[in-house]
């Protein structure tokens, strides 16, 4: 079976560019995002600032704080199954590459499964 697999990528990087992630992700067509951070109280904490971001521009927010390094199939579906069981239709990462890896990995999961 062939797949077809997108992954439009936004980064936003700077000083103040936090501020910038609810338009983003409206200008994207988002309504519920699931927003993948580390285990990290810094994480959990960053996560909940995005959160409120996210709600005060419109939007609706779950967070899944359990991004690993190098991340393992287990942590990808958990977060995968976060994401269904939210009804996200987007995923905000944030942090360092383990996120990004991590919702590459949960949104390729999620889209072949839907196969």
């Amino acid at each position: 079976m062939i797949y077809t697999y997108l992954n439009p990528k936004v980064a936003l990087m700077g000083a103040g560019c936090v501020n910038g992630i609810g338009r983003q992700a409206k200008d994207l067509g988002g309504t519920k995002a699931l927003v993948v951070s580390g285990k990290s109280r810094h994480g959990k904490e960053l996560a909940g600032d995005i959160r409120k971001i996210l709600e005060n521009a419109g939007l609706k927010a779950a967070i899944f704080a359990g991004a690993e390094p190098n991340p393992t199939d287990s942590s990808v579906m958990e977060g995968a199954d976060v994401y269904k069981k939210e009804s996200c239709d987007m995923i905000v990462a944030i942090g360092g590459e383990a996120r990004w890896t991590a919702q590459k990995r949960s949104a390729l999961w999620l889209k072949t499964a839907e196969g």
